[in-house]
């Protein structure tokens, strides 16, 4: 996964470990970030500071200080595209896991990013079937999220459970969503 920035970029090894990397020197920078079983996916949030990575052995995404590669925290989470991370005053949207451990959720959870570990603010119910997706609009101040029953919605990311706008779309799989760089149009693709 690349910084935003395009300044570094961050690779998993198949032991579970993530280095960061310079991509102008080649040389490693920072201290490796070790996970007790392989890592699936990365991602960078928007600032750069906090790294994602899914290990989805044990379904969690954990995330970390990518600056001082300590590890802040574990949330339940099926697959990384279920997580998403805003630029407005740093959020983080997770969604978790029933109870019974099956695909998806119907719940969301919203994490505030301080300098130390995560807050838990709160958690909304979603009315879609199954959480599959989470995207924030460039500036975060909207969140789309898509269900299992092919619904894509639109709302405002302080307040995820209020949709502002809700489209179907036709295919079987998980739809490709974007917001446009203004974050007013979205487009979803299946």
């Amino acid at each position: 996964a690349f910084r935003r920035d395009g300044q570094i970029v961050a690779i998993s090894a198949d032991d579970g470990t993530v280095s960061t990397w310079s991509v102008a020197t080649g040389q490693r920078v920072g201290l490796a970030m070790r996970h007790s079983e392989k890592v699936e996916s990365i991602r960078f949030e928007p600032s750069g500071r906090y790294l994602l990575c899914e290990t989805p052995e044990s379904g969690t995404v954990h995330l970390w200080d990518a600056i001082s590669a300590r590890r802040l925290a574990g949330f339940p989470c099926k697959s990384l595209a279920h997580a998403a991370v805003s630029t407005r005053r740093t959020r983080l949207l997770l969604v978790g896991t029933e109870p019974d451990g099956s695909y998806g959720s119907r719940r969301t959870d919203l994490w505030q990013l301080p300098e130390e570990s995560p807050r838990h603010v709160k958690a909304y119910r979603q009315g879609v079937s199954s959480v599959r997706q989470v995207v924030y609009s460039p500036d975060g101040t909207f969140v789309a999220i898509s269900g299992s029953d092919k619904i894509v919605h639109v709302s405002e990311a302080a307040r995820p459970n209020v949709n502002v706008a809700s489209f179907t779309h036709s295919g079987d799989g998980q739809p490709a969503i974007a917001f446009s760089p203004d974050g007013v149009k979205v487009a979803i693709a299946s």
